[in-house]
């Protein structure tokens, strides 16, 4: 595989005509992405909205000129994004996702298109797709995502606490899965009661959206087989009885970048484009319910066709930043230029989610950054 090519616009603006939304439109035509939609394709648009509280999320005026420039080639874009693990979270259903997407500016007459909750009212349509991953043999897609025939990712690039910094790949291997598939990533095994913290309340019982759970000599009982990993009964459960062995880094790591990897087979590497953006860039990712002071001054917007490219090329643009005093590097030391800010902030090996990816074929360290 040779050097992918990764398309940079800058931050700054002389002009009307060097406007941040002029420049992405010219890295949808410049970088092929424009190529990846052919007359009359669905084209699913990756977004993620902000938490409630959030305030740092990608201004939806970004998207909806990519929805513009997918018009412009035929396609028929909509707006995705999936419920989140669990239910005691606003987004853990559609209709709370839907209220939170629209307090924060993303709806169909901002966007110019829909906005769809892929994985339906409570996070479980899905596509089971088959995966050669480093630890995953099968994932499961949001339903709308699996279905679409093209997508175009766009993403918030920032620090993440999981995976070192939060990029494209962490956008498709956690932000296109069911709950199902963030169990298959977060979790080695689905949930059980530790009976003796059970009293038999039934909370868990009436939680449970698949009827997996039934009360048993005064206890729960959680069918394995049944079970869809949506971790509802481990939150609502007022004692604690519900146990889960959940994965931290690496392996929570390895495992994302293997659904990211069940998200390009089921649609295609060639239907598939990137855009990070490096501003605004966060010490903690957009699903916490507030924000941070970012750590680098805003950079500007990445565009390319290769996964690994973009999310590597943005993380050397951020590494060689000065970081901004005052802001969570500062506390670490870390605002030299050339300093790495995300093992600094979160002491993880970032570079591991890029090498697992690259193993799987999704795509390449080896870029050229091709400005505009």
């Amino acid at each position: 595989m040779g050097k992918a090519e990764v398309y940079f616009a800058g931050i700054r603006s002389r002009s009307a005509g060097e406007g941040l939304l002029e420049k992405l439109g010219r890295l949808f035509d410049i970088s092929g992405i424009n190529t990846i939609v052919d007359p009359e394709d669905q084209v699913a648009v990756k977004v993620h909205v902000g938490e409630r509280g959030c305030t740092r999320f990608i201004r939806h005026i970004y998207t909806r000129r990519l929805v513009a420039k997918i018009r412009e080639v035929g396609g028929h874009p909509f707006i995705g994004e999936s419920c989140s693990w669990g239910i005691k979270g606003v987004r853990s259903t559609a209709q709370g996702l839907i209220q939170v997407a629209a307090e924060n500016g993303f709806t169909a007459e901002t966007l110019g298109a829909p906005f769809v909750v892929a994985d339906g009212e409570i996070g479980l349509d899905d596509v089971l797709v088959k995966v050669d991953g480093n630890r995953l043999k099968e994932a499961y897609v949001a339903k709308a995502f699996a279905d679409a025939d093209a997508m175009v990712v766009v993403t918030h690039f920032k620090v993440g606490v999981i995976m070192g910094f939060s990029g494209v790949l962490k956008n498709l291997g956690v932000g296109c899965a069911s709950k199902t598939g963030k169990w298959a990533s977060h979790a080695y095994s689905k949930p059980k009661v530790v009976e003796k913290r059970c009293n038999g309340c039934g909370v868990c019982v009436v939680y449970c959206p698949v009827k997996a759970i039934v009360l048993h000599s005064g206890k729960a009982f959680i069918s394995e087989e049944l079970c869809r990993g949506c971790n509802h009964c481990r939150e609502v459960c007022p004692l604690n009885a519900v146990s889960m062995e959940t994965t931290s880094f690496p392996e929570i790591a390895t495992r994302i970048v293997d659904v990211a990897a069940a998200v390009v087979n089921i649609i295609g590497s060639e239907k598939i484009g990137y855009f990070n953006f490096v501003m605004d860039v966060t010490p903690r990712c957009d699903c916490n319910p507030f924000s941070d002071l970012p750590i680098i001054p805003d950079i500007g917007i990445l565009a390319s066709k290769d996964p690994v490219a973009v999310d590597k090329a943005s993380a050397d643009l951020v590494i060689r930043a000065p970081g901004v005093p005052g802001s969570a590097v500062d506390e670490v030391d870390a605002t030299g230029s050339g300093v790495d800010k995300f093992t600094a902030l979160n002491k993880q090996d970032w570079r591991l989610q890029l090498k697992c990816a690259e193993k799987l074929g999704l795509g390449t360290m080896d870029y050229t950054l091709v400005p505009l």
